[in-house]
């Protein structure tokens, strides 16, 4: 019975060492998914502020190049409507910071 006792003892370390590795590796398997998902959306965030800022830029060029006095009715104070994105909407507008056309929304 000793000897086999401790065989069987020696097994059932050898199976718990497994278990705790194991689960030791899907813990860690479990965060290195959420850690590239997070990276995924953060270039994702990324791509969608830089085409708002396109936009932006594009549309105080033309603005520029229009005259030379600012006020609500001109595109850039219009709002770009709400679109479509991967995990929601993505919409933008221009704000006159300068207090010459401030419009509260």
């Amino acid at each position: 019975m000793g000897r086999r006792g401790a065989a069987l003892i020696t097994a059932l370390l050898i199976v718990a060492s497994a278990v705790m590795i194991a689960s030791g590796m899907v813990s860690l398997l479990q965060l290195e998914i959420r850690l590239a998902a997070n990276i995924q959306d953060r270039d994702r965030a990324m791509h969608f502020a830089l085409g708002g800022e396109a936009w932006a830029m594009g549309v105080l060029a033309r603005d520029a190049t229009a005259g030379s006095h600012d006020h609500l009715g001109e595109a850039w104070a219009t709002v770009l409507p709400p679109m479509p994105v991967t995990g929601g909407t993505a919409s933008g507008r221009i704000l006159d910071l300068q207090g010459a056309c401030r419009r509260m929304a």
